[in-house]
């Protein structure tokens, strides 16, 4: 019994674990080609690093179930308040923003 449990624990944590590093790789091939095109058009560029997030993250989650969602607009909150004034017109920080949106996935996880 308790081979069993610990089986699905560690099959359920490596699952997870995928899924959290497509997530990551997803956004950093997205945000920084994003933050270019924003900043080329007409977009004042103080709306480009949250555009951006939010643009980013919705192709980085994956959506199906309520509870999917949930911890979808968490992640989204947490990353538009807190890692999208990361980035600058002269240094976008695309690391830092990353490390921010995995720590915001990282807490909304919990909920």
């Amino acid at each position: 019994m308790e081979g069993k449990i610990m089986r699905t624990i560690v099959i359920f944590t490596l699952f997870l674990g995928v899924l959290v590093g497509q997530s990551s790789a997803d956004f950093v091939g997205c945000y920084p080609g994003c933050l270019l095109q924003c900043a080329l058009s007409d977009t004042k560029w103080y709306i480009c690093p949250i555009k951006c997030t939010t643009d980013c993250l919705k192709q980085a989650e994956i959506l199906g179930n309520p509870h999917a969602n949930n911890a979808h607009f968490c992640k989204l909150g947490c990353a538009v308040t807190k890692c999208s004034k990361l980035s600058t017109k002269t240094d976008p920080a695309v690391d830092k923003v990353n490390t921010c949106v995995n720590a915001c996935s990282a807490s909304c996880l919990k909920y």
